[in-house]
């Protein structure tokens, strides 16, 4: 079993290194590939054909930096401050209700969560967008923050939870009030976990595509001005697939941008592991 345990421990490791090799070649052909030697690799094209001609890679780059971190900055406010209720604030038997719906709602699909976003961020009647381009980029972000909620809500009770109880009661035992205790206790010792959280779902709304796409789509139905909707990463490789040929610009373009992405992915959870490795992130 352990000899098996390797071998499949080989493979694996073998074959992510195949798909990484592959989308590295792949993506410097972009570099090598541009036509005006005034133009860095980031400022080319996206390859997203004419009606987003605007959305050049740094365009790209910077539209899911603006949507994911909007989106996380919605959300570690108001999920630590409801983690923190449910875990050391509510009576047991709210706690539990609360949990359950947390749960439930981490089950609804994001494609779900896009469609009611559309319903209800735009007019029933017209179905138009907002016209600003800070309404454009507001949407998206405030969508991808219901979706990844619960999780990060959860995830983050289950931190508080693990907390010693022998630190709390040292707290109260020295005569700290229970919000003495959440500020001085808990919430230091829970800290670099809600943090590795928090880049957790970082992660998570960069890989995002289906919330952003389903916006897109509704754009270009109701022949909105291209240039002002947000397109992140993943969906510029989503709408890229169906559009480029194969050995072209565009599609050398598409591996840079899944580099780019691998890239960010790595380090938001290598950074998330060094958190939750350092003494303050361990109980002792």
């Amino acid at each position: 079993m352990g000899a098996l345990g390797r071998i499949a421990a080989i493979l694996s490791v073998a074959a992510m290194m195949l798909v990484i090799g592959f989308i590295l070649k792949e993506a410097t052909n972009s570099f090598s590939g541009l036509r005006s030697p005034n133009v860095t690799p980031i400022e080319t094209p996206g390859p997203l054909g004419p009606s987003f001609q605007h959305h050049s890679v740094l365009r790209l780059v910077t539209d899911s930096l603006i949507v994911s971190f909007g989106a996380c900055l919605l959300v570690f406010p108001l999920g630590v401050a409801a983690a923190l209720y449910i875990t050391e604030i509510a009576p047991p038997y709210l706690s539990a209700i609360l949990k359950g719906m947390l749960k439930v709602l981490s089950a609804v699909p994001t494609t779900v969560i896009g469609f009611l976003g559309i319903m209800l961020f735009f007019s029933t009647s017209n179905f138009d967008l907002p016209p600003s381009t800070l309404g454009m980029l507001a949407t998206p972000a405030v969508l991808l923050a219901i979706a990844i909620y619960p999780t990060f809500v959860t995830d983050l009770i289950e931190k508080l939870s693990a907390v010693p109880l022998s630190f709390k009661a040292t707290s109260y035992a020295l005569g700290g009030s229970p919000w003495d205790t959440i500020r001085y206790i808990t919430w230091p010792a829970a800290r670099p976990w809600a943090v590795a959280s928090g880049l957790t779902s970082l992660k998570r709304v960069l890989g995002e595509a289906i919330i952003v796409l389903l916006l897109v789509q509704v754009s270009s139905v109701k022949h909105l001005v291209a240039a002002k909707s947000p397109i992140t990463l993943p969906v510029a490789i989503v709408l890229g697939t169906s559009s480029v040929l194969p050995n072209t610009s565009g599609y050398y373009t598409l591996f840079l941008l899944g580099l780019i992405l691998l890239l960010a992915d790595y380090a938001l959870h290598h950074l998330a592991r060094r958190l939750t490795a350092f003494p303050g992130g361990e109980w002792e």
